[in-house]
């Protein structure tokens, strides 16, 4: 199981909140991508002309997973839209999942790392099903699934 961490963005926010500075929660953006610098937070996200993120709300209260670990799930499955795009592997390797403050560019909030990672072909819809993904301070993504061709 991968586990997820919080940007170095939003170490800094989370404090800076803690301690007396306003943090407006930002839309949240859902990501994938292959690769993910530690030390920078430079993340390599999928390039193909069919894909974006998607924006998604539905986040669970958190939960306590019965150790004292705290985490949010996502409550519906979020779709993401389905490969067109006709050359070989056109997604690459799908390796991680972030999530950002902002449609494109925007800062890096989270990220986890995908087991096993995916390669979406051709009419693949990629789909993080509902349950999940779960972002906390141990925080895991454990599967991608992909839907029928629609």
């Amino acid at each position: 199981m991968a586990h997820g961490t919080f940007s170095q963005y939003t170490r800094k926010k989370i404090l800076s909140h803690l301690f007396g500075t306003t943090y407006t929660q930002p839309n949240i953006y859902v990501a994938l991508g292959s690769a993910i610098n530690t030390t920078t937070d430079a993340f390599t996200e999928v390039s193909a002309s069919e894909y974006t993120r998607k924006l998604y709300s539905g986040w669970a209260n958190p939960v306590d997973d019965g150790s004292g670990n705290y985490y949010v799930t996502n409550n519906a499955t979020i779709r993401f839209q389905k490969v067109t795009t006709t050359t070989v592997n056109p997604w690459g390797s799908v390796q991680y999942v972030a999530l950002f403050d902002a449609i494109t560019s925007g800062n890096l909030l989270w990220y986890t790392e995908l087991s096993p990672s995916v390669f979406p072909v051709l009419g693949d819809r990629p789909n993080l099903r509902s349950g999940i993904v779960r972002f906390g301070m141990l925080g895991s993504l454990t599967t991608i699934s992909f839907s029928s061709p629609v």
